[in-house]
């Protein structure tokens, strides 16, 4: 989807784009699973509320409050992030990192345990946009001192 959205676009700058195609995709890839996986959970937690005791109410009650607080932020991250956004048509940089900082901070702190193999695809989203890169320039060899002695 992200690389249809990008043939229409005209990038002002190579990093916006490189970001656009590369990390970002993992990132909504992430978004979407968690989605479906808190909407699975609340559909549990709601199924339990049917048949629990007095004593688990209340957890449950707040349990299910939390799950829609992440449906409902979680949604909110794929409209303004989706590749049809409109923060990506200003292609503004330190935009996109906010938000994709935003991101990872609530996929991180989810109410519940994540689905296996999203925290490679979480980390690399946030290692490609976010983090700024560091390049280690290698040493150049040693060079031997110069005898100006002459015998």
């Amino acid at each position: 989807m992200c690389l249809k959205e990008a043939a229409d676009v005209d990038w002002p700058t190579k990093e916006y784009r490189l970001r656009f195609l590369g990390p970002l995709p993992h990132l909504l890839l992430c978004l979407d699973v968690v989605h479906t996986a808190t909407m699975k959970q609340k559909k549990q937690v709601k199924k339990e509320l049917r048949v629990a005791k007095h004593e688990k109410l209340e957890a449950l009650d707040k349990h299910l409050t939390q799950l829609t607080d992440a449906v409902k932020q979680i949604f909110k991250m794929q409209q303004s992030l989706g590749p049809t956004a409109a923060l990506h048509r200003s292609c503004d940089l330190m935009l996109l990192k906010g938000e994709v900082s935003k991101a990872v901070q609530l996929l991180r702190n989810l109410p519940f345990k994540t689905p296996e193999g999203l925290t490679q695809h979480i980390e690399r989203a946030y290692k490609g946009i976010v983090q700024p890169r560091v390049f280690v320039q290698a040493s150049a060899p040693k060079k031997p001192e110069l005898n100006l002695e002459f015998e």
